[in-house]
């Protein structure tokens, strides 16, 4: 790992890295010769900015629709509660299913056993 070439290639990257940060020197602007002794001339007031605007009547007067009614549930709900309500009675119905099968295999298993 001690090549020349990789040595030279880090010391390369090191010096483009520190010249990039280097500040190139700049000359100062002159500074302007100093005042008068007249008194400068006023300056003058900016406008006062413009009042606030108000938005436009057609956003203000959106329809949102009727508002939710507190004592029913949504379109959202209703399915969410019918698939959980399908999900729960599909395992009770496998559940059954496995139950009464094993019961059926148990009882073929002892009859062939006794003969």
């Amino acid at each position: 790992m001690d090549s020349p070439i990789l040595i030279l290639v880090i010391a390369l990257l090191f010096a483009l890295a520190i010249e990039s940060q280097r500040i190139p020197d700049r000359h100062l602007p002159e500074s302007p010769s100093p005042p008068s002794l007249a008194s400068p001339p006023p300056f003058p007031r900016p406008d006062p900015p413009p009042p606030p605007r108000k938005p436009p009547a057609h956003k203000l007067n959106r329809n949102l629709g009727p508002p939710p009614q507190k004592g029913k549930t949504n379109e959202g709900k209703k399915i969410g509660l019918m698939f959980a309500g399908v999900a729960s009675l599909l395992q009770v119905c496998i559940v059954a299913f496995l139950l009464i099968s094993r019961r059926q295999l148990l009882k073929a298993q002892n009859g062939y056993q006794r003969n």
